[in-house]
């Protein structure tokens, strides 16, 4: 486990998909278009950014279809982090 915010983000795949949510709120799906990783790593890689702080899993409209009951949750990173600067 990563609970270093700086370790987690030395890592490029989590550094790219860091860059994307500092944006706004979106889906892992969109966060991670077109990085070359497996759904199963992206996953871990998402699991290491909150680990360290730097990105929470909170439920949202993020531009797909309805969902009433809650049950889907996007990353977005955290204010006042290293992941969260927007850098």
């Amino acid at each position: 486990m990563v609970n270093d915010p700086f370790e987690a983000i030395a890592n490029l795949v989590r550094r790219r998909i860091v860059e994307r949510l500092a944006t706004g709120l979106r889906r892992v799906g969109a966060a991670t278009h077109g990085l070359a990783v497996s759904k199963p790593a992206i996953s871990r890689h998402v699991r290491v950014l909150e680990d360290a702080g730097g990105v929470v899993r909170t439920s949202c409209d993020c531009g797909g279809p309805p969902d009433p009951a809650g049950t889907r949750r996007s990353p977005r990173s955290t204010p006042g982090s290293v992941a969260g600067c927007g850098w």
